[in-house]
């Protein structure tokens, strides 16, 4: 090849990377939110919170407690950074440490099981404990390693011990995990299989092996801790119903029969009244109080002697959080006196953003004494629509500035009833610098129609210049508004319902305006619950749109996103335009985003499906992707609901996957691969002049150096990224004729 042809060559290759980026977007928290009143939220693109368990830990290993909350809506982790002020609650949500996490289900406790003062995790397993090793620091970061895939348990107290079983919870049940007999080690207290009674696994850690840190010798050693049952009918107990014999488990008992009949229970076990016993509060499923239960037995047998169903009994606002309400103790406000947190449990009929309520503890950590603070406990600083988040673009003030809608799937009273509205978030900032208001929690009113899961998606279907609105509902029907304000002013939707009369849409419909087949008219696309999606074209004109069920495409580009073994997909399109050509984002019900192109000229597909799990984004179940440009620097940007009503941020990059070069000269072709990097990222460069020596940077988001390379063009190079802590990173190719800067991300 001459310098002619290769000058040429690499000008096209210039022209294909400048134009041809790879779509790569990062979590910002730096766009602020406001309330109507000027109050700007702390954490708005926390992603919200629905059914919680919350634990406290050193997450950063600067000595400071921060938190770690569980949602059971997709199994979803949080992590907020503890600032430390001094009876002060200071807290950052900080998505850094999320997928240090492993992947966890139904429930979630960090408890330190080997005294080394750092949170280890059990969470649930097959009927039983799993248990991850705090194995992290302050130089390498935080880290998790599986030590006991099931935690055992003898059930039998022979010599030896027999019936050594999965120590037995639902993945309903949340255990308390304690120290109840103070001995240095943990002890776990669960229910029973029959659900009434519950059981002491005592840890013979310290007993057997002289340390705390063992995992191998747990035993039931009473079946009927603190001689009470559950009733089955209400949220009380009742006391004194075991006799001596009900404390150790029948010799002809089976344990490996046991079914699955308790509803579920959750429990707090800590010493509340300064006695040195424990003492519980239990939560139930059925419910929407909790029980306090009294101690009065010893450390080696307890005995609960009464109990009190209005929980604080001093407080004027007892728990009252339908349903399954599960209490928590951890500091809050940095005054080294744990608080109590509460949160229902249910997975269902959440209490929309009202569901993690505070009591201080005023008194000490020992000998409680609760004063109720707040029902929105880091809810207040967020987005949160209660259930389903599902956000669009659109100017819906004519200011020239694109704002933010945001449908949900509802927001529930006493009696579990869901009612769906629209929330505005108005842009009050300017063309390159978003600001967002919180204009409205009920925007056109629409929870007057007392429908359930509505999608809004915006266009100008009548063709005046202004945006119209339509709606997608659960019940599988789509409800058009047109906007009838004069050109330059705020929107003024009503209601048409001519457009799609008698057309059935699907499930739990979500839709897409948008000229799919470029014929200068809307067209229409559809998600549904069954996971594909649906193409409407617009048979009609520009101003007098029409649409049919029977022309439809019903499976459009092939896609469907509904996970195997698992009866609904919950499809959510998101068709946008890049380099000229369409691609398209799809939200699925296990959180994964779905990327796709080869769509122009190919409407009858299949699709390319780029990637099942865009970016490795999980920003929990039944996700909503939306992307445009919001801040007008030629990056698509992209906000993402999810279904515990919240909502995340993500600005474009331009430099994900491209090469900048400064001498059109020498361009050779660099391969970086796998990305994301776990242990090792290797480099695969094309040597086009027999270049050498060339040097390679690795370098933080801020520019700083962290490593440098040299390596010869033409080869295969292989780069540890071990020692990395896990996130995002440049590295810079360059030898002088050349500067190549990618971006990789190391995940471990």
């Amino acid at each position: 090849m001459n310098f002619k042809n290769l000058l040429a060559s690499a000008s096209l290759l210039l022209i294909s990377l400048s134009t041809k980026a790879q779509l790569y977007f990062n979590r910002t928290d730096t766009v602020v939110v406001q309330t109507a009143n000027g109050t700007i939220l702390k954490n708005p693109w926390a992603g919200g919170l629905n059914f919680l368990q919350v634990s406290d830990i050193d997450l950063n290993y600067d000595g400071i407690m921060d938190l770690f909350v569980f949602d059971r809506t997709g199994n979803k982790v949080s992590t907020f950074i503890n600032g430390g002020t001094a009876n002060t609650v200071d807290y950052k949500y900080d998505y850094s440490y999320v997928n240090k996490f492993p992947k966890l289900d139904s429930w979630a406790l960090l408890r330190d099981y080997n005294c080394d003062g750092k949170m280890d995790i059990f969470s649930h397993t097959n009927l039983g404990i799993m248990v991850y090793k705090n194995d992290g620091d302050a130089i390498n970061g935080l880290h998790f390693t599986l030590v006991k895939q099931t935690l055992y348990s003898y059930y039998i107290d022979t010599n030896p011990p027999s019936n050594y079983l999965n120590l037995y919870v639902t993945s309903t049940d949340i255990p308390a995990i304690y120290d109840v007999d103070n001995d240095g080690d943990l002890d776990i207290l669960t229910f029973d299989f029959t659900g009434s009674r519950m059981q002491w696994n005592k840890n013979f850690s310290l007993e057997n092996y002289g340390n705390c840190d063992s995992l191998n010798y747990f035993m039931l050693v009473d079946e009927c801790f603190g001689d009470f049952e559950e009733n089955f009918s209400n949220n009380s107990v009742t006391i004194d119903v075991c006799s001596a014999a009900d404390h150790i488990v029948p010799l002809d008992e089976d344990q490996s029969n046991r079914a699955l009949r308790h509803a579920g229970s959750c429990t707090l076990c800590a010493d509340l009244n300064g006695d040195t016993i424990r003492d519980l509060v239990i939560g139930d499923i059925s419910f929407n109080d909790v029980t306090f239960l009294v101690n009065g037995g010893t450390l080696q047998m307890a005995d609960i002697v009464s109990q009190q169903t209005d929980f604080p009994p001093y407080s004027a606002t007892p728990v009252n959080a339908p349903l399954f309400p599960c209490s928590f103790y951890v500091d809050v406000n940095n005054d080294s006196v744990r608080d109590l947190l509460v949160s229902p449990n249910a997975n269902t009929c959440s209490l929309s953003d009202k569901s993690l309520w505070w009591y201080k503890n005023t008194n000490t950590d020992d000998s409680a004494y609760f004063e109720f603070q707040q029902v929105n406990f880091l809810q207040n600083e967020m987005i949160d629509l209660s259930e389903g988040a599902y956000p669009t673009f659109v100017d819906f003030n004519s200011d020239g500035l694109t704002d933010i809608i945001i449908g949900n799937y509802g927001y529930p009273d006493n009696g579990c009833v869901y009612t769906s509205k629209l929330t505005a978030l108005k842009n009050i900032g300017t063309s390159t610098q978003p600001k967002f208001e919180l204009f409205s929690k009920d925007y056109t009113l629409l929870g007057a129609l007392n429908l359930q899961n509505l999608v809004p998606t915006f266009g100008d279907l009548d063709n005046d210049g202004d945006k119209d609105m339509v709606i997608g509902a659960s019940d599988g029907r789509l409800y058009y508004y047109q906007n009838i304000a004069a050109p330059g002013l705020t929107a003024n939707y009503v209601l048409n319902s001519s457009l799609f009369s008698g057309i059935l849409f699907g499930q739990f419909v979500s839709p897409q305006l948008i000229d799919v087949n470029r014929d200068n008219k809307l067209d229409l696309l559809c998600g549904r619950s069954n996971g594909k999606l649906n193409y409407y074209k617009n048979i009609g004109t520009a101003s007098n749109p029409s649409f049919s069920a029977d022309s439809a495409n019903y499976f459009f580009g092939n896609v469907n996103v509904i996970p195997i073994n698992v009866s609904n997909g919950f499809s959510f399109p998101c068709l946008f335009e890049k380099d000229g050509n369409y691609e398209l984002f799809v939200g699925s019900a296990n959180g994964k985003i779905y990327h796709y192109n080869n769509i122009d000229n190919n409407l009858n597909g299949p699709f390319t499906l780029l990637d099942s799990t865009f970016q490795n984004l999980y920003e929990g179940v039944r996700c909503a992707p939306a992307v445009f440009d919001i801040n007008n620097d030629t990056q698509l940007d992209l906000i993402v609901g999810n279904y515990s009503g919240g909502v995340s941020f993500f600005v474009g990059d331009s430099l994900a996957g491209t090469q900048h070069l400064n001498d059109l000269a020498f361009i050779p072709q660099i391969k970086l691969f796998p990305n994301p990097a776990n242990d090792n990222i290797f480099f695969m460069m094309d040597d086009l002049l027999k270049l050498h020596a060339i040097k390679l940077e690795i370098m933080n988001l801020q520019g700083q150096i962290i490593s440098t390379e040299t390596f010869q063009a033409g080869t295969l190079n292989n780069i540890s990224t071990s020692n990395l802590k896990s996130g995002v990173y440049l590295c810079k190719l360059s030898n002088g004729l050349f500067v190549s800067t990618s971006k990789f991300i190391v995940q471990h």
